[in-house]
């Protein structure tokens, strides 16, 4: 809907439902999924973690569960579905939805009924054997009343529960205003850091490559270059005489010999 109308105020939004009919179709089987609605998967699931409070006597945690079920239907089910699709009408020509939106509500929507009329499909991919029947007449009746009032007392107060234009404060408020300082010292600084040392690695890696490429230059009395046109390192100006090789081989060699002889 955000995608297609460009709007996600509910102030802003209402009365295009005819024009949008598919998804809202779509959007109304997850609203009534999550709701706990009988033949979708919520009825299944959350069904089943309520009646496991109230059989453990877990009473506190039964009355919050029941009461988070009718605030998912007040809010998910019908206010956001009214102020969305219904209401005054804006005069809102939504565009075409992609095909891929489509495909990925319908294969959700899909699977919701898919568990909510064979429950055994969720059953399946427990960690633990199930033997729970949610299709009782009880517990069926329980669920329905439970909507109906919720719809019921939703009908009565409709006129309270428009979307108002106003800019609502929350937690986001903290990190909206932090941001920037958290941007400088994590993004920004922690760039910089690695920028500059960057940097310093690729100009020692220059220093070492210049002074690896003519190493004898730094040997007092070699002869340097005369000119800067001249290459950096040249084979023949640069290689050191065979005396100096010989010389150093013929010491080493003595040095062995001499120390062989005084430990034998």
């Amino acid at each position: 809907m955000i995608h297609t109308t460009g709007r996600e105020k509910l102030s802003e939004l209402g009365g295009f439902w005819r024009r949008q009919k598919l998804i809202f179709g779509l959007y109304m089987i997850g609203a009534f999924s999550i709701s706990g609605f009988p033949l979708w998967n919520g009825f299944i699931s959350k069904s089943m973690v309520i009646a496991a409070a109230g059989e453990s006597h877990l009473n506190w945690a039964y009355l919050l569960l029941m009461l988070a079920s009718v605030g998912t239907f007040l809010h998910t089910g019908l206010k956001l579905p009214y102020g969305t699709w219904f209401g005054e009408d804006k005069g809102i020509q939504p565009k075409k939805a992609p095909k891929n939106m489509i495909v990925a509500m319908g294969l959700a929507a899909f699977f919701c009924t898919l568990m909510g009329v064979a429950p055994g499909v969720l059953y399946r991919y427990l960690p633990y054997a199930v033997h729970w029947n949610p299709w009782t007449f009880p517990h069926v009746m329980e669920s329905v009343q439970l909507l109906l009032f919720t719809y019921f007392a939703f009908w009565v107060f409709i006129p309270m529960l428009h979307g108002e234009r106003t800019i609502s404060m929350d937690t986001d408020v903290l990190y909206r205003k932090t941001a920037p300082l958290f941007r400088a010292v994590f993004v920004d600084g922690v760039g910089w850091v690695f920028d500059a040392s960057e940097a310093a690695t690729r100009w020692a890696a220059r220093r070492v490559v210049q002074t690896l490429r003519d190493p004898v230059r730094y040997v007092p009395g070699y002869p340097h270059r005369v000119h800067t046109d001249e290459p950096d390192f040249d084979e023949d100006r640069s290689r050191p005489p065979l005396a100096l090789p010989l010389s150093l081989a013929l010491l080493v060699f003595v040095m062995v010999w001499l120390v062989a002889k005084l430990s034998g």
